[in-house]
């Protein structure tokens, strides 16, 4: 298919800012919800732990660039957050 940017391909959602979004929730005190969206996107992962640039938003098909570093650095910094939350909360 065609796009307006002149790339073909399908677009999809993209990983790094999904990401961002999951720290965004835990900061803003959905640590639960956090949690579960971080899981959620943690699915996308292939066995060898790598991840695509985007996922196909009807098919979970991975799409763009692959492996794509920056996906799994929004995972590493959510993942770095979300224990910065709970530990705050905890009283550390």
């Amino acid at each position: 298919p065609h796009s307006e940017d002149g790339v073909g391909g399908r677009e999809g959602a993209f990983l790094l800012p999904s990401f961002w979004m999951v720290e965004a929730m835990g900061l803003s005190g959905d640590l639960s919800g956090a949690r579960a969206a971080l899981a959620t996107l943690m699915e996308h992962m292939n066995p060898l732990g790598l991840y695509s640039e985007e996922i196909h938003p009807d098919t979970d098909e991975p799409l763009g660039n692959f492996p794509q570093g920056f996906s799994h650095l929004g995972q590493i910094n959510a993942i770095f957050r979300l224990e910065e939350v709970k530990r705050q909360q905890e009283g550390w």
